[in-house]
């Protein structure tokens, strides 16, 4: 539904993500998720054709606003391929 998707892509509606991480992750690492961090992809052809000021040199960069971040201790579980 295109209108659900846009009302949820908004700044102001609150949204929250579960993660799981191999190994330990460290509190730089967490600091570094509450205040922002960048994510890179190749940019489109489009972009690259219309000159996106976020694409420059073939990369799109944005920066993810600032949140919350807790760590949840739970136990190791082991996931296995499964084909």
């Amino acid at each position: 539904d295109g209108k659900f998707s846009e009302w949820a892509r908004r700044k102001d509606v609150e949204k929250e993500y579960w993660s799981q991480v191999d190994g330990e992750i460290t509190e730089a690492a967490l600091e570094r998720l509450r205040r922002g961090v960048e994510i890179r992809r190749p940019s489109s052809e489009r972009e690259k054709r219309i000159g996106d000021e976020n694409s420059k040199g073939g990369t799109m960069s944005y920066t993810t606003l600032p949140c919350g971040v807790l760590r949840l201790e739970t136990e190791v579980v082991e996931v296995k391929n499964v084909v």
